[in-house]
């Protein structure tokens, strides 16, 4: 992350407006039958969204989208329609000619940037598309920061004109207050994946007091701590940094907890068969 872009707020609407504003959101939000089912993202999305609409800006969003090729922003788009008028452009390909027309105030929104070819590779050519669709480049999403990606890296560094959004500008202050937070420090950690939070967590586990582990991560720690887990959420070599994180609350006498029993099933659409068991009683 760029944590030397400027803030939104000091840049002066004068300076917005009439603008073509390439605004990175995350807007990787659960989605069933159609439906956003869980609209957290999106929601704090929406001041950096309104101040530029309000700016008079012509805001073109761009996010990101699970991992299938299938995966698409409609619906997201469809809930944001709710709130303010918005144009959906289909491809980075229709992206030129869509911004040609439109209005100060309002919003393209591109679909999910991951069908377009290169953008995790951070390919200088879709890179160079989508910056020459902007003058302006804000980047509100604080939860793909770290990713290489040619939304993220690649066009802020074609275009001169830059700023850190409302959320972005949150979440780093707010992360700022852990290089020397108040005492005690607990950290609740879950989720699917480790692989990502790898870094932070070890960080993590040097600045807490107090860790608690949930979700798929807590897993690691089973393993780590030679427990079965069955055909549970694992990233075999991630591991070897749960066993890390433990020796290093042993050596510095830190608290840390897992959960102390588990719902487990033969799957996770097998409901009828779900019950809870104690850590130790994993079936295989």
């Amino acid at each position: 992350m760029n944590s030397s872009l400027p803030r939104l707020a000091d840049l002066p609407a004068a300076a917005l407006s009439g603008k073509r504003v390439l605004l990175r959101l995350d807007l990787n939000v659960p989605i069933a039958g159609g439906e956003v089912t869980d609209d957290f993202r999106i929601v704090s999305s929406l001041p950096t969204i309104e101040y530029l609409r309000a700016a008079q800006a012509r805001v073109i969003v761009i996010s990101h989208l699970g991992r299938r090729p299938t995966d698409t922003l409609l619906p997201v788009a469809d809930f944001l329609k709710r709130s303010f008028p918005i144009r959906f452009c289909p491809a980075v390909a229709d992206l030129e000619s869509a911004v040609v027309d439109l209005p100060a105030g309002d919003v393209l929104f591109l679909e999910n940037i991951r069908r377009a070819a290169g953008e995790e590779e951070n390919d200088d050519g879709l890179a160079r598309i989508l910056a020459a669709a902007a003058d302006l480049y804000v980047n509100d999403a604080f939860a793909s920061s770290h990713r290489a990606h040619a939304s993220v890296v690649g066009v802020p560094g074609l275009l001169s004109e830059k700023g850190a959004g409302f959320l972005m500008e949150k979440e780093v202050r707010e992360l700022s207050r852990l290089l020397d937070p108040e005492r005690p420090f607990a950290v609740v950690l879950g989720g699917a994946k480790i692989s990502g939070k790898i870094d932070a967590l070890l960080a993590l586990a040097r600045q807490a007091d107090v860790l608690l582990m949930g979700g798929g991560i807590a897993n690691h720690f089973l393993r780590a701590l030679g427990l079965p887990i069955g055909c549970s959420l694992l990233e075999e070599e991630r591991v070897p940094v749960a066993r890390q994180v433990l020796d290093l609350c042993k050596r510095e006498e830190k608290a840390i907890a897992v959960p102390s029993d588990f719902v487990v099933a033969k799957s996770p659409e097998d409901t009828a068969g779900a019950r809870t068991v104690g850590i130790s009683q994993i079936p295989s």
